[in-house]
């Protein structure tokens, strides 16, 4: 097996094998929609190497025509995370792991998190320079477009609407409070400065839905990737005092009414300890499809 850096020629062949597993690789996909359209991500950003069967000096001339198959594929990004996609059950060699790590670190410097079913992820975990510092599994749930969404019954005074630019500030504690709950690692390095601009770019690239009561912003749920037949959805969050009233299952028909009328299926990742989570998204008639996995690396 050999790896090949992606051009325009090959990139069809590359859209062509990650929709067929796109549920579980919407991060990868979602970045590599432009204006409605697919493309390549600029150099700057990211660099996608497909995976084929046979010897690089034997068979590059046919992959370069687009007549060899895809096996794999990983995007690389210049901040440091690694997102590889295998077909399923695909053992890759350890000198090809080795291969496309290398190219890796070539490319940047450090990398900080591995991204992707957890039995693909764990195949690249041993060619790390890094330390691992912590693994996080989940489980990946999906839910299709054309299964009825059950009514919406609010609670009183609750108001449900789409977050803008204008009204960040009433919701940034509760995003806040998100990450410090359900994302991160090391919450003593969080910076609420740096995190407000990545929430700022997110909610213009973002839908994202909050809901208010008592004029407060007590919950919100939104899309964090949006790929060409699925969506991902994420950050997910009832303030503390506000749960138990059905303020996510709210969120979440009103979020998923909006996905499904895009003509698209919805996933998620939920952390496998967070059992209420999971209740409620089988409820709303996810299923578990997959484990995922996040290897977060060691900080210097």
């Amino acid at each position: 097996m050999y790896w090949q850096k992606v051009s325009e020629k090959e990139f069809p062949a590359l859209i062509d094998f990650l929709l067929s597993l796109e549920p579980y690789c919407v991060g990868f996909t979602s970045r590599l929609r432009a204006d409605g359209s697919a493309s390549l991500p600029s150099r700057r950003d990211a660099l996608i190497y497909a995976l084929h069967e046979g010897t690089e000096k034997g068979d590059s001339a046919k992959s370069q025509a687009g007549g060899e198959r895809i096996h794999g594929a990983v995007l690389m990004t210049s901040r440091g995370m690694m997102m590889p996609v295998h077909q399923p059950g695909l053992k890759v060699p350890a000198h090809s792991i080795n291969e496309i790590m290398d190219r890796f670190y070539r490319y940047c410097r450090k990398l900080y998190c591995l991204i992707g079913i957890s039995g693909t992820v764990r195949q690249y975990e041993n060619a790390l320079q890094e330390r691992i510092d912590t693994r996080i599994r989940y489980h990946l749930m999906r839910r299709y477009s054309k299964i009825q969404l059950p009514r919406t019954i609010f609670a009183e005074g609750l108001r449900i609407a789409s977050l803008t630019e204008k009204e960040i500030k009433s919701v940034y504690q509760l995003e806040v409070e998100y990450q410090h709950e359900e994302v991160l690692v090391h919450p003593e390095r969080f910076s609420p400065a740096a995190h407000m601009v990545y929430f700022r770019n997110t909610v213009r690239e973002q839908f994202i839905l909050y809901a208010k009561l008592d004029g407060m912003a007590v919950g919100k749920a939104g899309t964090n990737a949006i790929g060409f037949h699925n969506s991902q959805i994420g950050g997910v969050f009832t303030a503390g005092p506000y749960r138990g009233r059905g303020i996510a299952r709210v969120l979440m028909i009103r979020l998923l009414e909006e996905i499904h009328g895009w003509g698209q299926d919805a996933v998620l990742f939920v952390r496998k300890t967070n059992k209420p989570a999971v209740r409620l998204y089988e409820k709303l008639d996810f299923d578990i499809i997959g484990e995922y996995q996040i290897t977060y690396t060691q900080l210097d």
